[in-house]
């Protein structure tokens, strides 16, 4: 099963790093025993000294690091990852957290991927939707639970070091229909021009056999309070420019009715003078 599972775009200076990550793997066991990542770039600047180290649930591993020193435009890389040790079967959302310079910069984000362990399990529960507050320091979690029955299920988020999840883990019961969770998120980051994957996954177990689904969206860097403030002081700006344009236009308008009275209130001053000047010769 080929699953695409996570775009992230960068630019520095004039070159972008496009990278985008795909999993590939039969159900897992003892016999095909490993999960095929390929990392891709398609922009025109070049990842180096590209690490990927593996965060599996349901098996461990034995590859703690991965390295390829350089991810060129148009590159196309695979590397195996082996599982061993098998706890319960079903399917996992496993992540592949990776750090590559780009540049004098260096940047860290992650790839998700959804995996089968010892059978198919598919999850009765979907993601249908994640939506960012206006603020951008918080997401809320659609899911919906298709069974007549509630589900005890697992929610997390996986989010690139740079961003902060408080409690990135809540047990939820689902009922039937649509269920909302909320979870704050925030970032430091000073990057620009970049985009960030954040996962979030549902899990349960049923039966002794483990379901998991999940969705991903993009973050761009500048979320967060930080852009909320700029976001603000920015519709500041523009509010008291307007304000200071319309004061300055009403106070030309009144400048002008004030001189024109005063040139009206002197050709009359000097028109009652002249009549007497008038009667005096005849």
């Amino acid at each position: 099963m080929l699953l695409p599972i996570m775009l992230l775009v960068g630019m520095a200076a004039a070159s972008t790093v496009t990278l985008t990550g795909t999993c590939y793997s039969t159900i897992i066991n003892k016999t095909n025993n490993y999960i095929t990542f390929n990392i891709t770039n398609s922009g025109n600047g070049t990842a180096t000294n590209f690490l990927i180290v593996p965060e599996i649930d349901g098996a461990s591993t034995p590859n703690t690091t991965i390295s390829i020193p350089l991810v060129a435009p148009g590159g196309a890389y695979s590397e195996r990852i082996y599982l061993s040790n098998f706890t319960i079967p079903g399917s996992y959302v496993e992540r592949f957290v990776a750090r590559y310079s780009q540049g004098s910069s260096t940047f860290t984000t992650l790839f998700p991927c959804l995996v089968q362990i010892g059978q198919n399990a598919h999850s009765i529960l979907y993601i249908t939707n994640i939506t960012r507050g206006k603020r951008g320091d918080n997401i809320s979690v659609n899911i919906s639970n298709i069974a007549d029955y509630p589900i005890a299920a697992q929610v997390s988020v996986y989010a690139p070091p740079d961003f902060t999840v408080v409690n990135p883990t809540k047990n939820v019961t689902m009922q039937y229909g649509l269920t909302s969770t909320p979870f704050a998120i925030s970032t430091q980051t000073q990057y620009t021009n970049f985009e960030f994957p954040i996962t979030v996954a549902a899990s349960y177990v049923s039966g002794n056999v483990h379901y998991a689904t999940e969705r991903t969206i993009s973050i761009g860097a500048s979320a967060g309070t930080s852009s909320a403030f700029t976001a603000n002081l920015l519709l500041f700006g523009i509010v008291v420019l307007v304000v200071v344009i319309v004061a300055l236009i009403v106070l030309s308008v009144i400048l002008k009715k004030g001189k024109g009275g005063a040139e009206h209130h002197h050709e009359t001053e000097e028109h009652h003078h002249a009549e007497p000047h008038v009667e005096q010769e005849k």
